[in-house]
């Protein structure tokens, strides 16, 4: 018997049950998709249901350029070419209170799970350098790793958001750069200006800097070629970050069995996974008519609909550790309720991306906590206010603009 209600309130706790499990959010949300499919619609709507998914030009780009970020990112690190992208921003900035904020956002334009371990160990001898404590340390690791996504042309959270409302790049960036300038404040002012003992200004010699900047910018030069495809060009993603990866690769000249691991490496297509699973878990929503099955019984209830726009996005990423994953389980069920305007998506993303910071699933918040050994409470201590104040801005944003 088909029944879109059961459907997905069994989906919702396979999800609940996967995470908990710790399966990948690929196999979670194509599995809670078609339990769902299973449970509200016959086997010829399933079966047009799965094609139409996996041939939309969306979800091709969709797989295609998730899987293109992660070949691009693991490039970086077997490579060695992030850690000359570190090398030369320390030979070029004299402050290591800047640098301290500086390297974690730079790492952070590799967006891998768990990326925050990466910075860990510099930010742990900028830190000793300026005999910052631990709890610091780990806030500082982790929340500047993050500013910069909300805006970031490469961040799948912002593919996600952009493939599944249809909202313009520059419609949801206008509405997010005041989020990634209140993250910076809040960091500067909770990170880098409390428990400095000591500090100290780092002399750089005057010849030592150009051959800094141009290792600076060759070591970059990928990232900023598929960033500028993407905005100055109006280039298919897709494409933009191939010739990112090509460039790369020029560079570098990688041997064999080195991009031989790179492309053998399974979190390439569990990504791509979680990606096709976003996009059939949205398609899923619809065509059962589940999204709007909740959208009838939520509109009975008394809260409106910004509080949704706020609560369920944050609730969804809270719960996955995963912006992407909340923005693909709340943009269909929120699709029906209410109207997806510029300022409601901007809120809704942003909500999303507040849930993720604050989720005890986040693996970056999870090794970090464990590389500063510092218990995750201490760390929340400055994580709270700084996504209270954002949630603050984010209102605002949504109010004003």
């Amino acid at each position: 018997m088909q029944n879109p209600l059961l459907g997905l309130i069994i989906g919702l706790a396979v999800i609940g049950f996967l995470i908990y499990k710790k399966v990948s959010l690929g196999i979670t949300l194509v599995i809670s998709s078609l339990v769902l499919a299973v449970l509200s619609m016959n086997i010829i709507e399933i079966a047009d249901l799965l094609v139409r998914t996996t041939i939309d030009e969306i979800t091709i780009t969709l797989v295609f350029v998730t899987m293109e970020i992660m070949i691009l990112t693991q490039l970086y690190n077997e490579t060695g070419l992030i850690k000359k992208l570190v090398s030369s921003v320390n030979s070029l900035i004299r402050s290591p209170r800047l640098v301290l904020g500086l390297l974690p956002a730079i790492i952070g334009l590799l967006p891998v799970f768990g990326g925050a371990l990466i910075s860990a160990p510099i930010i742990e001898e900028q830190g000793k350098q300026m005999k910052i404590k631990n709890d610091l340390k780990a806030y500082v690791n982790f929340w500047f790793r993050h500013v910069i996504f909300p805006i970031y042309p490469l961040s799948d959270s912002v593919i996600l958001i952009i493939m599944l409302t249809g909202i313009s790049f520059f419609s949801l960036i206008y509405r997010q750069l005041p989020i990634v300038l209140i993250m910076i404040i809040m960091g500067c002012l909770l990170g880098l200006r409390r428990g400095i003992v000591r500090y100290e200004r780092r002399e750089v010699r005057e010849q030592d800097k150009g051959h800094a900047l141009l290792s600076f910018l060759l070591s970059f030069s990928p990232i900023i070629l598929a960033v500028f495809l993407v905005i100055a060009t109006g280039l298919n993603i897709a494409i933009a970050v191939l010739f990112g990866i090509i460039l790369l690769l020029i560079i570098t000249r990688p041997t064999f069995s080195a991009v031989k691991k790179v492309i053998g490496n399974k979190s390439n297509y569990l990504m791509s996974l979680a990606a096709y699973g976003a996009m059939l878990l949205k398609n899923t929503m619809l065509s059962s008519g589940a999204s709007q099955i909740v959208s009838n019984i939520v509109s009975g209830a008394i809260a409106p609909s910004l509080t949704l726009s706020i609560l369920v996005p944050v609730f969804m990423s809270f719960i996955t550790g995963s912006c992407g994953g909340g923005i693909a389980i709340s943009v269909p069920i929120l699709t029906s309720m209410i109207e997806m305007s510029s300022r409601t998506i901007g809120l809704l993303y942003t909500s999303a991306y507040i849930g993720y910071l604050g989720s005890p699933a986040h693996l970056c918040l999870v090794v970090t906590s464990e590389y500063f050994r510092i218990p995750l409470p201490k760390i929340y201590r400055y994580i709270a206010p700084s996504i209270v104040v954002m949630l603050i801005v984010a209102l605002m944003i949504y109010f004003l603009l």
